[in-house]
């Protein structure tokens, strides 16, 4: 399963995004068909990459986009 998210300029900095992205992957995770969570990020997309990492994730494979995996 991929996911994807955005947070506006206001909301950033209050932790809402990473407790979204943990509640979605654990929801995801307990899906009989689903094995893994992947996620895209910019390669200068720091606060999306610093997201992830919090939340487990690892980098899969690293290109023009960065493509992790929980």
């Amino acid at each position: 399963m991929e996911i994807g998210y955005g947070l506006g300029k206001s909301f950033e900095h209050n932790g809402y995004m990473t407790e979204a992205v943990k509640a979605m992957c654990r929801w995801a995770l307990q899906q009989k068909e689903v094995l893994h969570v992947i996620a895209e990020t910019d390669i200068d997309g720091f606060a999306s990459q610093r997201i992830l990492q919090k939340c487990g994730f690892l980098v899969n494979k690293c290109e023009d986009t960065i493509w992790w995996k929980l």
